[in-house]
């Protein structure tokens, strides 16, 4: 059994960092809670040090075993957490607040993932005389992720620790890492779609029915947008999911859960699909419980922002190991090949230049060199010069699959031996950044998300924005609810009354995944109110700093409070 990330006193060095930055806070509740919030805990994690913004930030947490059933699993996973954020010089009491935004976050993405929308989306309240808490859920499946070596690197402010410790074998006080045993990820198995919306009723029986219905909005981040579909359709043992939610905020996504969007993928699979769907594919939820090779990729991922984050301008050591692994060293070819030739021959040898831990970043996740849709986020450019990616759609194609490939201009360094640093969003040029052939391929206006900022909140070792263990099934069942299958656990999922008012849709302006929803076929947007945020890619809709480069207020943050305002609380 591995330890707990959130029970740093367990974890020998954890222990001291937290004896230093985790501090008890007010409760959260407005009256007495039951036994249900049994051991609960409230601690405060380190401010944001570049600007706050007067904002709290803390981790809850309470017991809340699951089933028996569920099988054998560590003790930590018998407990619920989730990020709550609030005006420091605000109420202690949640429903002193004019809302509660219960968010859930996205496809493979930590609490911590939606740290700057968070605090953005208090200081957007704030700015209009209001107190708003933001709480992000942290699903249980997090529970598995071995932070260890994040808290040593921030602690000892070191940026070659983290990947020392997970990917090349070194000791943090005695402990080597290795990835959580088969014993303790089989339980994953029997979390999916049904677990993780009972997990979010649970949390929210924290405010009282009242303010749930009045006051509560309900919303979500990419694959968090379709389940806040399903939690609106959800029973939950005689009470609707509806009921729960005074608004919804959907971002990048749709909140769909009828027999449309994904059966509409492919006509000819559509209507192969069996239509217990989520019981056919259950063996292979039990065989594989977590998305396959994540955890490996995700800890080197994780080593990299903290890298980032406690010295950017330093050379990375992890670029020049990541080709040991095979996955890595694919992924690394992925981002950095200039055509196919050179993605075969292994092109450029990322061992033979060097590159600044937050170009490492930038080069696996900035939008114009990361080719998958919803894994971009838009953080700035290289300040070496740069040269057109043919690879995998050419430079400058449109998007594809659904909006899964392409949509951006893709460039890496151009060929050389000079060392490559990063411009940070707000430093690149007015006219924008050009390729050596002269064309440009990003503007200022295009670059919204602080890499300085997101290196820090998604390596937060509290919680963090990744999630290491992504449970096959809530995947599977995800897609499986979208085929119309009511049966199994799913046959909870029986209203269809997904909210056509009282919701905003906020979508990535220039690459996203919900114009990719949208082309397969009629999508829920109905009677909600639609926004496009201008050069926002998939991720920066969580992730898009409070200072913009256009001199305007940061979209997401700015129309969730307009429409709380005008939309949802205007009548009391």
């Amino acid at each position: 059994m591995i330890e707990h990330r959130t029970a740093p006193r367990r974890v020998g060095l954890a222990a001291a960092l937290c004896a230093m930055v985790l501090l008890p806070v007010a409760p959260a509740h407005a009256v007495p809670l039951p036994e249900q919030f049994a051991g609960r805990t409230e601690v405060a994690f380190p401010a944001d040090n570049s600007d706050d913004g007067g904002v709290q930030a803390s981790y809850v947490s309470f017991e809340d075993p699951l089933p028996a059933a569920a099988g054998p699993r560590p003790p930590q996973c018998d407990r619920l957490g989730y990020t709550r954020f609030r005006a420091a010089n605000g109420p202690g009491n949640s429903e002193e607040s004019a809302s509660v935004f219960v968010t859930m976050p996205g496809y493979l993405e930590g609490a911590g993932s939606a740290e700057p929308l968070a605090r953005n989306t208090v200081r957007a309240a704030g700015e209009r005389g209001q107190y708003v808490e933001v709480w992000v859920l942290d699903r249980r499946a997090n529970c598995l992720e071995d932070h260890r070596g994040l808290f040593a690197a921030a602690d000892r402010q070191d940026p070659n620790l983290a990947f020392g410790y997970y990917g090349r074998g070194q000791e943090i006080d005695g402990v080597r890492h290795s990835p959580a045993a088969s014993v303790d990820t089989a339980f994953l198995g029997n979390v999916g779609l049904k677990q993780t919306l009972e997990d979010q009723f649970t949390v929210m029986q924290q405010l009282s029915p009242n303010y749930r219905k009045t006051r509560t909005m309900c919303g979500g981040h990419s694959l968090g947008g379709l389940t806040t579909g399903a939690f609106a359709n959800w029973d939950f043992d005689g009470t609707p999911g509806y009921d729960q939610c005074a608004g919804y905020f959907v971002l990048d996504s749709r909140m769909d859960v009828a027999d449309s969007t994904f059966a509409a993928l492919s006509g000819l699979v559509g209507g192969a699909l069996p239509g217990n769907l989520a019981a056919t594919v259950q063996p292979l939820n039990n065989a594989l419980p977590y998305i396959p090779l994540s955890e490996a990729t995700f800890t080197m991922l994780s080593s990299m922002l903290s890298a980032a984050s406690i010295d950017p301008g330093a050379a990375s050591t992890i670029l020049p190991n990541i080709q040991q692994d095979l996955v890595a060293r694919l992924g690394a070819r992925a981002v950095s090949a200039p055509n196919y030739l050179d993605f075969l021959l292994g092109q450029p040898d990322l061992r033979t230049r060097s590159y600044s831990n937050s170009a490492a970043v930038g080069l696996v996740l900035d939008d114009n060199s990361m080719p998958i849709g919803f894994g971009r986020v838009s953080i700035g450019s290289f300040d070496s010069p740069t040269a057109p990616k043919q690879f995998p759609l050419p430079y400058g194609s449109g998007a594809a699959f659904a909006g899964i490939l392409g949509g951006n201009k893709s460039v890496a360094p151009a060929a050389g031996n000079s060392a490559v640093g990063w411009t940070t969003y707000d430093q690149v040029p007015r006219a924008g950044s050009e390729t050596v052939d002269g064309d440009v391929f990003t503007t200022k206006e295009s670059e919204v998300t602080d890499i300085s900022q997101f290196s820090r909140t998604w390596s937060n070792a509290v919680v963090d924005g990744l999630e290491w263990y992504f449970p096959t099934r809530l995947l599977t069942e995800t897609l499986a609810s979208n085929t119309g299958d009511r049966t199994g656990d799913l046959v909870n999922l029986r209203y269809d009354v997904t909210p056509q008012s009282k919701v905003i849709y906020v979508d990535a302006g220039e690459t996203g995944f919900a114009a990719g929803l949208d082309s397969l076929g009629t999508t829920s947007v109905g009677a909600g109110t639609r926004v496009d945020a201008p050069g926002y890619n998939h991720l920066d809709l969580v992730t898009a700093a409070w200072n913009q480069n256009n001199g305007r207020p940061e979209v997401v943050s700015h129309s969730l409070i307009d429409f709380l305002n005008e939309q949802v609380i205007s009548a009391d």
